[in-house]
């Protein structure tokens, strides 16, 4: 399995480890490619087939007073807990 770099939850509001790596620093319980479902495909629960349908986002959630969701900032390279910004 490959995947590096990731940020996961640290278990503390507001926490976050950057540069984990799934295998190394936990074991998933579950592993899909979700971003390779097309139309037809069959849902990996049910198994009925997908639709795919085009769409609009009508929002977004980030801070009052910021223009836009704030850029992460890394200055690590190794599984270390920060705070979220």
């Amino acid at each position: 399995m490959s995947s590096p770099n990731l940020v996961a939850g640290a278990n503390e509001e507001g926490w976050h480890l950057y540069d984990t790596n799934a295998g190394r620093d936990w074991q998933p319980s579950l592993v899909a490619d979700i971003v390779s479902a097309d139309d037809g495909d069959g849902c990996s629960v049910c198994g009925e087939p997908l639709r795919t349908e085009r769409g609009v986002e009508v929002g977004n959630i980030f801070k009052l007073g910021t223009r836009s969701p704030m850029p992460s900032e890394r200055p690590i390279s190794t599984p270390t807990a920060m705070p979220s910004r």
